[in-house]
């Protein structure tokens, strides 16, 4: 009787054994087609993104012609990327963008708006910071001193030789060096400027590199106040201006 009660036990521990497997078999199936049923829903589901329609250099403005959407499927990759044109319009390319490649905010930053009371001039430079932005702040220094500055003659000067030099600016031009204006805010990104002098003639210009083996100057737009504007055009008529990058606001640089 007792040997009968144990086969009887064994017997239903294995039916339990044999239940418990088929079970989680059925548990791992159910999973596989889980996972495979969300691999083919991630694959048929799209979402819409921003993508460049052309390349796009670093520093350019984005605009209708530079933009498109794309449908691509639903990524972690592709979720934090801009969905729609009007939200990155007008924005500026922190660096070079390839055609199709999708627009992500870290990409982009807002386009420069000038202060109240401030005037945009087109300068020409000699030399700029390596991936000078718009947007950055910078000082604009004329390498020939302000003595020579002041006497340059301008059309854009006042006959009375221009805004006051104030005494910082003094002081390094004894060095060769002439803050024109500090905090210049950089409207555009830097161009091949025009080859034309102060004359008017082509190629004519201090920085116009004809016949003197001097590279052709860069031309950025900024943003700075009225006396600052007109001594930066009188002292590019001088000589050679340099844009210096000044330190993010907070820095411990000086």
């Amino acid at each position: 009787m007792r040997n009968h009660a144990s086969r009887l036990s064994s017997l239903a521990r294995r039916r339990l054994d044999v239940a418990a497997r088929r079970w989680i078999a059925a548990c791992c199936a159910a999973l596989a087609v889980l996972c495979a049923l969300g691999v083919v829903d991630a694959l048929v589901r799209r979402q819409t993104v921003v993508v460049a329609a052309a390349d796009i250099a670093r520093g350019a403005r984005l605009d209708g012609d530079s933009l498109a959407v794309a449908e691509v499927p639903v990524s972690p990759v592709t979720q934090s990327a801009a969905a729609r044109v009007e939200d990155v319009r007008g924005m500026i390319a922190l660096a070079p963008i390839a055609r199709g490649q999708p627009l992500y905010p870290a990409m982009l930053s807002a386009a420069p708006v000038p202060e109240s009371g401030s005037t945009t001039i087109e300068v020409r430079l000699a030399s700029v910071p390596e991936r000078l932005t718009p947007g950055d702040r910078v000082d604009l220094v004329s390498s020939v001193g302000c003595e020579a500055v002041d006497a340059a003659p301008s059309d854009a000067a006042p006959a009375d030789g221009g805004a006051d030099v104030d005494a910082d600016a003094t002081a390094r031009s004894a060095s060769g060096a002439c803050v024109l204006a500090r905090d210049a805010l950089t409207m555009t990104a830097p161009a091949a400027a025009a080859e034309t002098g102060a004359s008017g003639l082509a190629g004519s210009g201090l920085l116009s590199g004809s016949g003197s083996g001097v590279s052709p100057s860069l031309s950025v737009t900024f943003a700075l106040g009225a006396e600052d504007a007109l001594r930066v055009l009188a002292g590019q008529e001088a000589g050679p201006l340099l844009a210096v990058l000044r330190a993010p606001s907070g820095s411990d640089e000086p």
